[in-house]
Order: structure tokens, then C-alpha cells, then sequence
């Protein structure tokens, strides 16, 4: 599990003073990233020219209210993981340690040359795999 703090900031927020649905997903794309970032991986798959690594799925579950100005918690797990894509689940927390929103997004490595997918490559795939869920 790789677990990371985020601020979530007033442009977050909707005119009910929550966060906007849309916007759950930029903060779990910010946790994806500072994982990805701490993982020191080969290659920076972000900004590869031979592989990209589309969300192909996303949905999230809302538990209570996110408000701006507070830092929330984060924690991705990854729940699946094949040879050419992975499942993520992203727990979030508020300061009372109470679950506020569950996110799963679903990527798949493609090769940029063909578009199509393929194998996720060995050193990201090994880092995916100690963040593992153990049942």
C-alpha cells in the first residue's frame, strides 16, 4: 500500500462548499503520481515515448462530505494486476481517520507505435506488485 497526504484547495470546491465529484479524480490522479514519483522506475512513464498508460475506467463511491482547506489521506492499493493492465483502489481519509471517498481507476500499458496493448514492463510491474492487495 502506498499512502500519501493531499490539501484539497477552495478550486476543489462547488458552489455547496464540497468538493466537486469531477474533481476526487484529480486528487487521485495527484496520489497515482506521487506513488509513481517515489517509485524511482527505469523510465518516466509519464512522459515515454514508446509506452502510455491510459485509464480505461474510473468510477468512485462518495462516504461524507471533502471540504476545502482540509488534508486528506490517501492510500492506493492495487487490487488486480495482469500482464498488460492494473486495477488501483484509492482510500481517502479525513483528519478524524474516517473513510470520505473510494476511487478505482483501471490502465492498461499500450505501446505508442501500435496503440494496442502490452506488457507492462518488468520494473513497474515488480513495483506494482509489492503494493499488492494481500487477501
Amino acid at each position: 500500500m502506498f499512502s500519501c497526504k493531499i490539501d484539497v484547495n477552495f478550486f476543489h470546491a462547488d458552489p455547496a462548499g464540497v468538493i466537486f465529484f469531477a474533481n476526487i479524480f484529480n486528487l487521485a490522479h495527484t496520489a497515482y503520481e506521487n506513488m509513481i514519483s517515489e517509485a524511482q522506475l527505469e523510465r518516466s512513464y509519464f512522459y515515454d515515448n514508446d509506452f502510455a498508460i491510459p485509464i480505461i475506467h474510473a468510477e468512485v463511491d462518495f462516504k461524507k462530505p471533502i471540504f476545502p482547506g482540509s488534508k486528506i489521506r490517501v492510500n492506493i492499493i492495487v487490487t488486480k494486476l495482469k500482464d498488460s493492465s492494473f486495477e488501483l483502489k484509492y482510500l481517502f481519509y479525513d483528519d478524524d481517520e474516517e473513510l470520505t471517498a473510494q476511487v478505482k481507476t483501471v490502465h492498461v500499458m499500450i505501446s505508442k507505435d501500435s496503440w494496442q496493448k502490452t506488457n507492462i514492463p518488468p520494473d513497474l510491474f515488480e513495483f506494482l506488485l509489492t503494493h499488492k492487495e494481500e487477501l
